[in-house]
């Protein structure tokens, strides 16, 4: 009993679960249908299209925009940061200098001294080109991203305006293949009289004329051929009628001639 009420609750929540999938799916596909049934559907659908295309591109340029802010703002750090080697590059050099004039008078207090400020200035030289190093490589590379993602900002610009071109394509072409079917359907009797307009009837009624002297010519040719079958029949029958004389004739001269006798025939023989 129990295995009995889980299948029942298995099968009754499959059959909620695809009833709401297939309802799903049915608004998918009426959703569909409003734009892909007519031309003011297809123009519809592309005017959303470029809507939004429009606004992915508004955010797309947005973004790309505060990117390239963010380099700038690494291209004046590095200016800064260039600025402040140099500085230090100077200071060091100051103290090499102090330190070689100390060495050479034995000023051991000075020597000290300028050889302690000269570290601190080898370091911060150290680090600023170690900054610098850095810097120009992020700029580099985000340099290169930003190449890319405007080559894509482009080609969204580009399909952006040839939407309307594509638009008016796919519009001729749904009109085009809709007539196209309509003929077909018409050649075939396939449309109904409520679908057909007047000059539909017009050639309907001029193929039924066609139609009515074709079949109308064919009767008078089958009244000619009846006729002239009767009078081939009579020929034929004369002609059979003439060869059969002719036989008879033929046998009873091949008589008298083996007999020797000539007979006289009163009645006319039949000419030939």
């Amino acid at each position: 009993m129990s295995d009995e009420r889980i299948g029942l609750f298995e099968a009754l929540w499959r059959f909620i679960t695809f009833y709401k999938l297939r309802k799903a799916l049915g608004l998918a596909r009426a959703a569909d249908a409003q734009f892909t049934g007519s031309a003011e559907g297809i123009s519809d659908a592309y005017d959303l299209h470029h809507d939004q295309l429009v606004r992915e591109y508004k955010e797309f340029f947005q973004a790309l925009s505060e990117v390239e802010s963010a380099i700038e703002s690494k291209r004046n750090r590095l200016k800064e940061v260039q600025e402040r080697r140099k500085q230090a590059e100077k200071a060091l050099e100051g103290a090499l200098s102090v330190y070689e004039k100390a060495q050479a008078k034995a000023d051991q207090a000075t020597m000290n001294e300028s050889e302690k400020d000269g570290e601190s200035f080898r370091q911060d030289v150290n680090r600023m080109q170690a900054q610098e190093t850095e810097l120009q490589t992020d700029i580099s590379s985000q340099e290169q991203k930003v190449t890319e993602l405007e080559g894509r900002l482009t080609a969204m610009q580009r399909e952006i305006q040839n939407l309307s071109v594509e638009k008016a394509d796919a519009i001729a072409d749904f009109v085009s293949n809709k007539k196209l079917i309509e003929a077909r359907e018409r050649l075939m009797g396939l449309k109904s009289r409520i679908d057909m307009g007047p000059i539909d009837a017009v050639r309907k009624a001029n193929m039924d004329l066609a139609a009515q002297a074709r079949v109308s010519g064919r009767l008078a040719g089958a009244d000619a051929d009846q006729k002239r079958d009767k009078y081939l029949e009579a020929g034929d029958q004369s002609v059979a009628s003439s060869d059969f004389k002719k036989l008879v004739e033929a046998r009873r001269i091949q008589r008298e001639q083996a007999t020797g006798e000539t007979q006289t025939n009163t009645e006319d023989r039949p000419k030939i």
